[in-house]
């Protein structure tokens, strides 16, 4: 997407930028190698057997070393693995603990970390750990170990964001023009498609008494369109294309000139 130029100092793409940039921060997945994968003749996982299977493939071709390693264990254990593959599973360990979770077949509420679907992300990961797929480091390690593996190719999977993706670990594969990392869709598993980020920061709340409307199937219509479509983003950020901005193309990444 090109630059916005913005006009009567209605809106700022710098303060844009920035909100943009923190609403996104949180959306944290695999990183892999897909200059691998197209070595291997694999497509990006779409679910978390297939990782495995993945991983498998990447540990034949390499065996002496370990596909997938990973950071931010300091101070909790693969604080964001846990919660990505807990939430997969339907029950979020690491940064995204909580004590109870609601069973829907029981009508209640269990403990988590004794639940069915907890045993079933820990045996996955143990599974990991056995085959030698998953570096046993990675529940104890620094960040910066866990990144110069990866770095030198000794690791082609870790867990991150975009801004991890493009602050750390892109800079840090400097050095191979031949590697290509990508932040691939969270993988699916038992719990089905699912956000293990919190909802905390942002959402919407809508009236209960909002179904009574005569307007209720239009506005959750514009709902739709505003919080889930490119059009619907653009307008909120930036507002009407020609009034409140203009689009440039492209700028290089090396080009001095900004737009104001």
């Amino acid at each position: 997407m090109g630059r916005r130029s913005t006009r009567s100092g209605r809106r700022t793409a710098s303060t844009t930028c920035f909100r943009a940039c923190t609403r996104s921060r949180g959306r944290s997945t695999l990183v892999v190698r897909t200059d691998i994968l197209q070595e291997l003749g694999l497509q990006e996982p779409k679910t978390w057997d297939e990782v495995y299977t993945m991983l498998k493939a990447m540990k034949a071709k390499y065996p002496a070393i370990y596909p997938f390693t990973d950071r931010y264990s300091q101070p909790k254990p693969t604080g964001n693995l846990w919660n990505i593959l807990g939430a997969s599973f339907g029950a979020p360990g690491g940064w995204g603990f909580q004590h109870a979770i609601w069973d829907a077949a029981a009508g209640k509420y269990v403990y988590t970390a004794a639940s069915p679907q907890w045993k079933a992300w820990v045996e996955f990961l143990n599974k990991l750990v056995s085959e030698k797929l998953l570096d046993p480091e990675s529940f104890t390690q620094t960040d910066d170990q866990a990144r110069s593996k990866l770095a030198t190719s000794k690791s082609f999977v870790i867990t991150g964001n975009a801004q991890g993706l493009v602050n750390d670990y892109r800079p840090d594969l400097a050095k191979n023009p031949a590697a290509k990392l990508k932040k691939i869709p969270l993988p699916i598993g038992p719990a089905g498609e699912v956000n293990p980020q919190s909802r905390m920061e942002n959402g919407v709340m809508i009236s209960s008494k909002a179904k009574d409307n005569k307007n209720f199937v239009a506005m959750m219509q514009f709902i739709d369109w505003l919080f889930y479509s490119d059009a619907g983003q653009e307008f909120a950020r930036w507002g009407v294309e020609g009034t409140t901005f203009v689009k440039e193309p492209p700028a290089s990444w090396n080009s001095p000139r900004t737009s104001t």
